[in-house]
């Protein structure tokens, strides 16, 4: 062999064996920039350390499900994670010196709560910082969220609350009435009510029951206090006409003869009646489908809530689950790593499927929304579930007064009294006048 061949069997061998090196630098790099994800970047020389989050979750939700569709998933995913369930008020638990590194809310209405406590933080940099895509959530979501907020993001919205319009499929076919379908209007609703009034075989039936004067108004996002002024709105100039508006449809749902029970009844109006009786065809509320579900016989349906003519495919808000990181925590990366792996599309979509609709934008995530409980209750499986969580959110305010819970006034009631609608609205401005400037003094 020639030296210059030797020279280049030499040059060539190592040229490959940094072509090796290299190659496994780089597979070490890759292999540790996988394991960072989960392991928050422990090493053997920097072990992980086990940590404790508390987890201030509603009590109404119960334990039992915290542990399946929080605690369960999360621990298994994060070994050195551990979740504490904690279902006591705030009030108590700081008392006790308990501080929360979660906070999880059922309604986002909840919030000013714990930020009266110094418990909110605003995870805007949490979110950049661990590269959170906020575009997967639906947006009137996350604007809703805000909206709770003073325009920040103490909480993400973890499910969506779901309204509809329930309806008596037996009432229908009694009185020859074709069911409602989606997308329809509250003036096309009514109109069918005027159809499913009046008695049949010795038994009184009311075509609509709205069981909460609210329950039009917040879905054209109409606060009782004026969030710019802190002036009370029922007479003013950017919300009176939608007053109005909507004191005009609920005449018209009184004045549907036999439409308007007689007497007092304390059962909660949006159940009692409707599948208590069973003598209510529609019932607008929050979806009670687990609750109507349980009776095999009970033949009912769901279609979208209704909405008015000028905002089509928008409900009522949602005002379901929220989740933040506590401005207490000790441990706020760990706290939102958690938050962010809640909300990973697998996560999303079992949790769904236990019957909680998830907040992400793609509808995909919930096509098995309710899939256990269909499971159990396969006379379910016709239900159009599908309506559960169709239509959007309004998002027409982006905060709220201090002084909204301060201005109630019963409109409906004056109503019921043939009371006149500017009258009723003038009376009402009165009245929260002297609310709100007493709470004002207060302050």
């Amino acid at each position: 062999m020639s030296k210059f061949t030797k020279l280049f069997a030499v040059f060539v061998l190592g040229v490959m064996l940094m072509l090796a090196l290299t190659a496994c630098k780089s597979e070490q790099s890759v292999t540790k920039g996988e394991g960072e994800n989960n392991d928050a970047g422990a090493s053997e020389d920097d072990p992980i350390e086990n940590i404790t989050l508390n987890i201030v979750y509603p009590e109404a939700w119960e334990e039992k499900r915290f542990n399946e569709e929080i605690k369960e998933p999360v621990e298994a995913a994060f070994p050195h994670i551990k979740l504490k369930y904690l279902d006591q008020p705030i009030e108590d638990l700081l008392a006790k010196k308990i501080m929360p590194d979660i906070i999880f809310l059922g309604n986002p209405s909840g919030l000013p709560n714990f930020t009266e406590h110094g418990l909110t933080m605003d995870m805007s940099d949490l979110i950049e910082k661990h590269n959170f895509d906020l575009s997967r959530i639906e947006p009137s979501l996350l604007a809703e969220s805000r909206m709770f907020a003073d325009g920040k993001l103490y909480t993400l919205p973890y499910t969506r609350g779901a309204t509809v319009l329930h309806y008596n499929k037996d009432i229908f076919d009694m009185f020859g009435v074709d069911y409602p379908k989606d997308d329809m209007t509250w003036d096309e609703i009514i109109d069918l009510a005027a159809k499913l009034t009046g008695e049949k075989n010795g038994v009184h039936y009311y075509g609509l029951q709205i069981p909460y004067a609210s329950i039009m108004l917040d879905q054209r996002g109409v606060p009782k206090v004026d969030p710019e002024t802190d002036e009370p709105a029922y007479t003013s100039e950017k919300y009176m006409p939608l007053y109005q508006e909507y004191l005009r449809k609920m005449e018209r749902v009184y004045s549907i003869p036999g439409n308007v029970p007689e007497g007092d009844d304390d059962r909660d109006p949006s159940i009692g009646p409707f599948f208590g009786d069973r003598n209510v065809a529609m019932n607008p509320i929050w979806s009670q489908v687990e609750l109507f579900s349980e009776d095999e016989d009970f033949n009912f349906d769901i279609v979208t809530y209704p909405v008015w003519k000028d905002r089509p495919g928008i409900s009522r808000p949602s005002r379901s689950g929220n989740i933040g990181v506590a401005a207490s925590s000790e441990h706020p990366d760990e706290a939102f790593k958690v938050i962010a792996y809640l909300f990973t599309d697998d996560v999303q979509r079992a949790t769904a499927r236990k019957g909680r609709a998830s907040s992400l934008a793609d509808p995909a995530i919930n096509d098995d929304f309710l899939g256990d409980l269909i499971e159990e209750r396969p006379w379910m499986e016709d239900l159009n579930i599908n309506a559960l969580t169709k239509h959007s959110y309004p998002t027409d305010l982006d905060h709220f007064s201090p002084y909204e819970e301060d201005a109630y006034a019963a409109l409906e009631e004056r109503l019921l009294d043939g009371v006149d609608i500017n009258t009723i609205l003038r009376e009402a401005q009165e009245e929260a006048e002297t609310l709100v400037k007493e709470a004002k003094e207060k302050k």
